[in-house]
């Protein structure tokens, strides 16, 4: 009973630093678990959305000449023991055409539009059967979040002249094609109106592509061989080529900006983890300093060793105790909340909590690491001895010895700055925390600061992502053609930039590489960021990410599948490019490579970026008018639906920076106040003296709170210049997994800057509002005392 009212007194006597280590513990708790737990759960969510939605775990599209291999291949699978269900399917795509909703026309790539014949998840996690009218259409939850539809608007698909009006009936969670980190979408329609819309387009082979769909459904225990199925597949058959995914790639695709904000909490909560064990430090050596008399005769009074011990433990361990039960319990509130918030972009819905399990295991052990944090630092009391501490003896649970500056060597400087320097060096040990954790603060916010400067220019995020800047593209039947196109364009508009592309997946082995193929890499506005790009048709270039998954480097060869399946061909790996298209796993090859691999082959689309002050709607309605003729076969469109993809990564930079700088203020608040109360506490007589000589209080005031601006400023600086140096690489390391291997970064002296007055200045102002109590310090009082 004794000890629970020394610990209890304890409490009471340290508020503020009792205060701030709850508040402390409680902001780790809660973090850690919500993005821990959050991180598992929408890993679950998609999980189980797949598996109620039946959806498929390998993909294959094949072009309809290949229509009697799928069903051959359809066989196959079957007979695999593996395999719980094979789907095929003859569908359609809607390449790259413009919609209409709200009188707002936007652009879409491309869009799989499936007929109202099977079962799909509405948005409240049921399965139902579409049952639609004629006029309706159902559409992914993409089109929800991103452009704020609702059932009942109208949506209208524009194909060249012909114009087809819907009504949306529902929104679905599409775990395939539904998210905006993945280009390509999804649409579901009444089987009969979709069938009128196929037979009245004429030029169907462009506005409209005609594939065959082959999913397989892979039975729960094989899931873990997934890619073991597929290399069978590839090795017992002879695939011709076709566009593959794996549910691994789709997931991640669909998850990447989830798991980038998840992400960022981890570091976070780790590095206030830190901070914890700095603050949870100084906190319990100031207890033992202040109150090393008072131990002291405590133990003349027959309390032992281990009871004082136990008192300054339950101290420090019950306040972590009660911080880590309120923040995991604030956290379970916070969690839909959050969820919704991080799985909008994906397209699918928040549901449910995390495991129980995993909350429990995540609060011991963070109460565990705390808890022998607070015994290893407090077992220096077990050396007091009632003799020493009556007498006011120095132990080693002292700061080292001061440092004594005379004044008159900084005269230089106002004599407020020369106090607060003077008191600071003369006892800088007791603000080394203030300065590491600045130090931390400082380099996190200069890696913040290079991802925003990174990504907020649109010009420099598409150099990032490997995209070409293009707004127009136009396909035609065949090269000459497309020739001819341009130049007629060229002569009408101001075209910045042109590029004739086209893209295809290759058979690499069993997997499916999209691949950029070009007929001169050289005249391209991207650059290489190892090596050079392919110039022959032997020749291939690799993103750095797939080079890794494939244990491949320049000057290895790798082997491509012609477009039957039945031959291999070699090619030598010339360089590496950046480009985060399929998660970074991708490769570029020459026109003339191509024909090696298919011979019928033709590269008969180009991309023009056109004088962006020009009205691009107009310019698409006057190009559509003069050459979309009745079966002329061309196809004009807005080509730039990357800036969807580039507008959500500055959507998920832009909360970060806010969220980043919100915390390191809210950091940096915290450790001032608890710092400042203890630095006056201990130094009240010293205080009172300074007012006996005729200091006022607004001078010391601005003297005390000169000392954690000081020490916060030279913290800040370090970070800077860790900032300056490894910065660059801990931020592309964080960009690695979506194929970002390289940033070409400007460090500016402004990034440096913006961390070193932000810290500063809070410090300073926060320290300044902290000594009002320095008010209370009476000459007089400490005379009586």
């Amino acid at each position: 009973m004794a000890i629970i009212k020394v610990v209890w007194a304890g409490i009471k006597k340290r508020k503020v630093y009792s205060l701030s280590i709850f508040l402390l513990v409680f902001m780790i708790a809660m973090l850690l678990n919500i993005s821990i737990s959050m991180m598992l759960r929408a890993s679950q969510v998609y999980d189980e959305t797949h598996e109620k939605t039946n959806s498929i775990h390998i993909q294959y599209y094949f072009e309809p000449k290949y229509a009697e291999d799928v069903h051959g291949f359809k066989k196959w699978f079957q007979e695999d023991n593996r395999i719980k269900e094979v789907k095929v399917k003859h569908f359609f795509i809607l390449k790259d055409k413009d919609y209409d909703f709200k009188h707002k026309r936007k652009l879409e790539p491309d869009v799989y539009v499936y007929p109202d014949t099977e079962q799909y998840m509405n948005k409240h996690n049921e399965m139902v059967d579409l049952d639609l009218a004629y006029n309706e259409i159902a559409l992914p939850m993409y089109y929800h979040n991103t452009y704020h539809l609702k059932e009942g608007d109208g949506f209208d698909i524009i194909l060249g002249d012909q114009v087809s009006s819907f009504v949306i009936h529902s929104f679905y969670v599409d775990p395939i094609f539904g998210s905006d980190m993945i280009s390509l979408k999804s649409a579901v329609l009444n089987s009969n109106r979709l069938g009128e819309i196929l037979e009245n387009n004429e030029a169907k082979s462009y506005n409209l592509l005609e594939k065959y769909f082959l999913g397989t459904v892979v039975k729960a225990p094989f899931l873990k061989y997934i890619k073991e199925i597929n290399d069978d597949f590839y090795e017992q058959n002879d695939v011709p080529m076709n566009e593959s995914y794996a549910i691994d790639l789709v997931k991640s695709g669909t998850l990447f900006g989830t798991y980038l904000i998840l992400a960022i909490m981890i570091v976070f909560s780790a590095l206030l983890f830190f901070i914890i064990v700095l603050v949870i430090r100084g906190a319990i050596n100031s207890a033992i300093e202040t109150d090393y008399q008072n131990m002291g005769i405590l133990k003349a009074l027959g309390f032992s060793s281990s009871q004082i011990l136990l008192t300054i433990v339950f101290q420090f361990s019950s306040l972590s105790f009660i911080g880590t039960i309120i923040g995991a319990a604030t956290s379970l509130f916070v969690i839909p909340l959050i969820g919704n918030v991080a799985l909008a972009p994906t397209g699918l819905v928040w549901y449910g909590f995390p495991s129980v399990l995993v909350m429990v295991g995540i609060l011991v052990m963070l109460l565990m690491v705390i808890n022998a944090l607070v015994y290893v630092t407090s077992r220096k009391v077990m050396k007091i001895t009632p003799v020493e501490a009556i007498s006011g003896g120095e132990g080693d649970v002292y700061f080292n010895a001061y440092v004594n500056i005379p004044l008159k060597k900084l005269s230089i400087l106002p004599l407020n700055l020369r106090m607060g320097l003077k008191q600071l060096l003369t006892k800088i040990n007791q603000y080394m925390m203030l300065m590491i954790i600045a130090i931390v603060l400082a380099l996190v916010s200069g890696m913040t600061l290079i991802m925003v400067s990174s990504f907020s220019d649109v010009e420099t995020t598409y150099r990032i992502f490997g995209y070409e800047r293009t707004n127009i593209a136009i396909e035609t039947r065949d090269e000459a053609e497309i020739n001819d196109m341009i130049e007629e364009v060229s002569s009408k508009y101001n075209v910045l930039y042109k590029t004739l592309k086209t893209h295809h997946n290759l058979s690499v082995g069993s997997e499916s590489i999209l691949t950029t193929v070009k007929k001169d890499f050289e005249k391209s506005e991207l650059k290489p960021t190892k090596g050079r790009f392919p110039k022959y048709d032997n020749e291939i270039s690799l993103t750095k990410t797939l080079s890794e998954y494939l244990h491949k480097k320049i000057g290895d060869t790798i082997t491509i599948s012609d477009v039957s399946g039945k031959e291999n061909l070699t090619f030598i790996i010339t360089g590496y490019h950046q480009n985060i298209d399929n998660m970074g796993k991708n490769m570029y090859l020459t026109y003339n490579g191509l024909k090696r691999i298919d011979k019928t082959a033709q590269i008969s689309k180009a991309e023009l970026l056109i004088d962006p002050s020009l009205d691009l709607e107009k310019v698409v309605k006057e190009l559509e008018a003069e050459y979309e003729r009745e079966g002329s076969g061309v196809n004009i469109y807005r080509s730039d639906y990357a800036n969807n993809t580039v507008a959500s990564m500055k959507n998920i930079v832009s909360w970060v920076i806010i969220g980043i700088f919100l915390l390191v203020s809210l950091i940096t608040t915290i450790i001032t106040v608890l710092l400042a109360f203890i630095v006056i506490h201990k130094e009240n007589n010293e205080l009172g003296i300074y007012k006996t000589l005729g200091y006022g209080t607004l001078q010391m005031r601005l003297q005390f709170a000169a000392r954690f601006g000081l020490v916060t400023s030279l913290g800040a600086i370090v970070g800077s210049i860790l900032y300056r140096i490894s910065g660059g690489d801990l931020t592309q390391l964080m960009l690695k997994s979506i194929g970002i291997g390289e940033i070409n970064i400007a460090f500016s002296w402004i990034n440096a800057v913006i961390p070193i007055l932000l810290l500063a200045t809070v410090s300073f102002s926060v320290s300044f509002l902290a000594s009002r109590r320095i008010k209370r310090v009476s000459p007089r009082v400490l005379i009586s005392e």
